[in-house]
């Protein structure tokens, strides 16, 4: 489960006050992605105040494959912020480090696999299933 940030907590409360207000009303299930609380909507679908639409787990599988697919996307944040700061080094730098042009080189690598694994794994959802092989609640 994502440990949420002092800021992440003060939004995940004022959405769900939002959500409240709305007319969505508050379940007893929490977001399997950050522990949140889960809001059904006047439309039906459960969503999360931080993560937005959230899947339902059945069975212990869906538990571990939708933590497999929070895993992949946290590692792409993570590694889209280190391309970030790369990037900043190598614009500030004269003439191009050759140091910091390969680990920007590895960090592509990186997302590319990483990207290439979250298509498999869309790919070999079983069909009427959510995001993560987990079926929508």
């Amino acid at each position: 489960m994502v440990t949420l940030s002092p800021e992440e907590k003060r939004m995940a409360i004022k959405r769900s006050t939002e959500l409240l207000r709305q007319g969505a009303t508050m379940l007893g299930l929490q977001c399997p992605r950050c522990g949140s609380p889960l809001f059904r909507l006047r439309s039906g679908e459960v969503v999360c105040p931080i993560h937005g639409r959230v899947v339902i787990a059945r069975s212990e599988s869906d538990v571990v494959s939708a933590s497999v697919e929070a895993s992949l996307e946290r590692l792409e944040r993570v590694l889209l912020r280190h391309l970030d700061q790369l990037t900043e080094e190598l614009a500030r730098e004269g003439p191009l480090n050759p140091e910091l042009v390969e680990q920007a080189s590895r960090v592509l690598e990186l997302l590319e696999r990483t990207s290439r694994l979250r298509s498999a794994r869309r790919e070999t959802s079983p069909p009427g299933q959510g995001r993560g092989g987990a079926q929508e609640g």
